[in-house]
């Protein structure tokens, strides 16, 4: 968890920061106040079936699985965010010990992480 703190604030000492944190705070809060699924098969899955809203997926997730979710993301309508951090960072982000390469949003609760995607 120190590690991603340390390298948002490294980042937003860089200019770009804000978009950083504010994206951070917002997966957070669609954590703990939505519905969120973790996992490339599962977010496959939701964008064939049409549940999916958002997918984030992290900056080092391997280029053949962000292909596929890119397409199917593409077909679906849905946004998608690349997170600026490694797999180790967003899944500390979603207060697991795992990576998370892929991030789907169901449900963003009380999160603004949907109006963030559509600025960014």
């Amino acid at each position: 968890m120190v590690r991603v703190l340390l390298s948002c604030w490294f980042i937003a000492r860089g200019g770009r920061g804000a978009k950083v944190l504010d994206l951070n705070r917002a997966i957070q809060v669609a954590v703990r106040s939505g519905k969120v699924r973790m996992g490339f098969r599962e977010a496959v899955r939701l964008l064939k079936t049409g549940g999916a809203r958002l997918i984030v997926l992290s900056g080092n997730c391997p280029e053949e699985l962000r292909d596929e979710v890119v397409y199917y993301c593409r077909l679906a309508g849905v946004p998608f965010i690349v997170f600026p951090g490694s797999s180790w960072d967003l899944g500390a982000i979603c207060g697991r010990p795992h990576m998370v390469a892929v991030l789907t949003v169901l449900d963003p609760g009380d999160s603004d992480i949907v109006e963030l995607a559509g600025r960014g």
